[in-house]
């Protein structure tokens, strides 16, 4: 501003007066640069491109929108530097901007889920090992991705688990999840191997096996604890402890099927 007055000096004897006199300018400076910022940080990683908002400290337009020196708005997770260029409203008293910096977009990793599904079961001891699980990961963006799934305890009778693990990547953190499955005890079989066998007059023993090793007692014919002479045919039941008594059940009065003794044959006559 351009500065004009009056003056009047004290020693009028000696100096003049003054009307409308220039005095120079006066200086109003603009307030200084403008300052940008990314006000929509941090985001989450979804599979899209997100991009970031910028805004002033006064009120104007934003544009030329950078990230690490790019037009292309990312969708990955990572962190971004963003510069801008900015037209104040108020040009008089504010500077515009050009590729100025304006912070950093972060685009964080999203969250996972990990699940571990059984079949329903039940499960019952077969002396291999059961595989009945799987497992996925699922999360933003479409993630939906199958998993290995690691067992313990899935042979023997008892509580087997299972687990998986996603280790996570550039967009997605790790996860993990398991469970617990129980595999049963397995019910021996029983038979009768010597039938039938033929009538003679003396008692005759059932010989009775497993399907598995173990000790057969308290064989039974009828429900009767002795061993039958006569021909006929008897139901016999028996106990039986396996040997492996933690994968097998032991039984008690199990059926063994039936023991046969057969007639001896047809008598024949002669004139004596």
């Amino acid at each position: 501003y351009a500065v004009n007055a009056d003056f009047t000096p004290v020693d009028t004897a000696n100096y003049n007066s003054l009307s409308g006199a220039s005095a120079g300018n006066f200086v109003i400076q603009k307030a200084g640069t403008p300052t940008l910022s990314v006000s929509n940080s941090p985001l989450i990683f979804n599979g899209a491109a997100q991009a970031a908002v910028v805004v002033g400290s006064v009120p104007g337009t934003v544009s030329n929108i950078n990230y690490n020196g790019s037009a292309t708005v990312p969708a990955n997770a990572g962190s971004y530097v963003i510069t801008a260029d900015f037209t104040p409203v108020d040009t008089v008293n504010y500077d515009s901007l050009v590729g100025a910096t304006a912070g950093t977009l972060v685009i964080q990793q999203a969250a996972t889920t990990t699940a571990v599904t059984c079949a329903a079961g039940p499960f019952t001891y077969t002396g291999a090992t059961q595989t009945p699980c799987t497992a996925a990961v699922s999360g933003p963006g479409g993630l939906n991705q199958a998993l290995t799934v690691v067992y313990a305890g899935n042979t023997n009778a008892g509580t087997a688990s299972a687990s998986a693990a996603f280790g996570g990547d550039a967009n997605y953190l790790p996860s993990s999840n398991g469970t617990t499955f129980t595999i049963g005890k397995a019910t021996p079989s029983l038979a009768v191997t010597d039938s039938p066998v033929p009538y003679d007059g003396t008692p005759k023993t059932a010989a009775v096996s497993s399907s598995v090793p173990g000790t057969v007692s308290d064989i039974r014919y009828n429900g009767s604890a002795n061993a039958p002479a006569d021909a006929g045919t008897y139901a016999i039941t028996a106990d039986f402890v396996p040997i492996d008594t933690t994968n097998y059940n032991t039984l008690g009065g199990a059926h063994a099927g039936n023991f046969v003794i057969q007639k001896a044959g047809t008598p024949t006559l002669s004139v004596s």
